[in-house]
């Protein structure tokens, strides 16, 4: 397995033996040349303001193994490198001969929707033809139709720095493309599939919407972004609605506190023992609390001592002083 190196510093730069020096300073030529394509990228499509300056603080250097492989070849392509010289397979090979591509320069010239459309190019081979344009300085054309394009502004926006991809989701409004909250491939995918289109219809729709659309690290994906933006839904959800449809972790709420808080907004601390409560007729927090300091739970039925002896730690981990 690759070992995977990020530097940070210009002493850690310094630090990488002499004989590993030529692919680290490769990795970081291509690290800043991604990292403009990124920017300008986010810049074009108006995902940041034009005064967030362009940041580039780390790269990632693999120096073993393939790596080490690729670095001795990029050093010896160019413009004029022809396809027959490059370490793809003959199929791919054949594809892009019959889309007139037949050196480096000839491949800038085409998006990858237009490869991904050849039988026998995939995802990854597309990639590893972007590193070997990359390598001297060219890339893919941006693609041309509405759903490449907003593939390409979530990655450009996912590729920021922390700080500037905050500054480019709050205030998003809802005429917004759902592709500049910077979601995911997969995620984003599945949006468009279901409908989205728009950031107001993500906020239009509910919590129960989402978890039956997607799949849990999708749905709480897709409602950090909405967070970020400074607006999640048109109508606030309760905590426990949220927890329910597992957009969040019961750890990420907090108890209430004030007794007349409903026994149903309990639900992600009782579990199982919530119907039992409510069978017994308790209707909110006051109750429960009185009924554990009459240490009457554990004679409740459907809550046993173990149960009940979780409970009152609950509520005394969590009693007002």
């Amino acid at each position: 397995m690759e070992k995977v190196q990020t530097i940070r510093t210009i002493a850690e730069l310094a630090s990488i033996p002499e004989g590993d020096l030529p692919s680290c300073l490769a990795a970081l030529h291509r690290g800043i040349v991604e990292a403009r394509r990124q920017h300008a990228v986010a810049l074009c499509e108006g995902l940041i303001a034009s005064e967030v300056a362009f940041e580039f603080s780390t790269f990632i250097w693999r120096p073993t193994g393939k790596r080490e492989a690729f670095s001795a070849l990029a050093a010896k392509l160019g413009p004029e490198t022809p396809v027959g010289e490059l370490p793809v397979r003959p199929s791919v090979r054949f594809v892009l001969h019959q889309k007139n591509v037949f050196c480096l320069e000839d491949l800038s010239a085409i998006s990858e929707n237009e490869l991904l459309r050849g039988d026998g190019v995939g995802v990854k081979t597309v990639g590893r033809l972007r590193e070997l344009l990359q390598s001297i300085g060219l890339d893919l054309l941006p693609n041309p139709d509405q759903r490449g394009r907003e593939f390409d502004e979530s990655r450009a926006l996912r590729r920021l720095p922390d700080e500037a991809r905050a500054s480019s989701l709050k205030g998003l409004s809802d005429t917004n493309s759902i592709s500049h909250l910077g979601l995911r491939g997969g995620t984003l995918r599945r949006a468009l599939r279901a409908g989205f289109r728009i950031i107001g219809e993500l906020r239009a729709t509910s919590p129960r919407v989402l978890a039956t659309r997607f799949g849990r690290s999708e749905r709480r994906e897709i409602y950090a972004r909405l967070l970020e933006t400074g607006i999640a839904f048109s109508e606030t959800p309760s905590p426990t609605e949220l927890w329910k449809n597992g957009l969040v972790a019961r750890d990420e709420l907090q108890f209430p506190d004030e007794p007349e808080t409903p026994l149903a907004d309990l639900q992600p601390w009782l579990g199982a023992a919530f119907k039992p409560l409510q069978k017994r007729g308790m209707k909110d927090l006051g109750a429960l609390l009185a009924a554990a300091d009459r240490n009457e739970l554990a004679s409740i039925s459907g809550i046993g001592k173990s149960t009940a002896d979780k409970l009152v730690e609950l509520i005394e981990t969590h009693r007002t002083v």
